[in-house]
């Protein structure tokens, strides 16, 4: 009888989590040009360009992670959670340097667990692609 890969046999594969940040970057860069590019051929507020920014960076993560998972073909979950948080992570570091600012912990924590639950999500469906 065959069981399934367990963490302590595979362990994490740091290449499926890096390759899967940068898959991440890529998606979000490409997402912000396409809205980049509805914004100037249409009138749209300012209010609906940040809640499309987000929910690209949202499906950026889910498909990171997604990635990742398909890479490392086991604990999908795991691999997508830590593109998520590594992508968080990053943003957040990023944030005070793109946008002048303080962000509150609150922001902080929740940007973290937002981008860990998207990744976890792409995670879970990438091993099974």
């Amino acid at each position: 009888m065959q069981t399934a890969p367990s963490l302590s046999s595979n362990g994490v594969q740091g290449s499926a989590v890096l390759r899967g940040v940068v898959f991440t970057f890529l998606c979000s860069g490409m997402f912000a040009g396409l809205i980049a590019l509805f914004v100037y051929f249409t009138a749209v507020r300012e209010q609906q360009v940040a809640a499309g920014l987000f929910v690209a960076g949202v499906l950026a993560v889910v498909a990171g992670g997604a990635y990742a998972a398909h890479r490392a073909r086991c604990t999908g979950w795991l691999h997508g959670g830590l593109v998520g948080g590594t992508y968080a992570l990053i943003t957040i570091a990023l944030a005070p340097l793109l946008f002048p600012g303080s962000l509150g912990f609150g922001t902080v924590v929740e940007r973290l667990v937002l981008g860990c639950a998207a990744g976890i999500l792409g995670g879970v469906l990438g091993i099974n692609i």
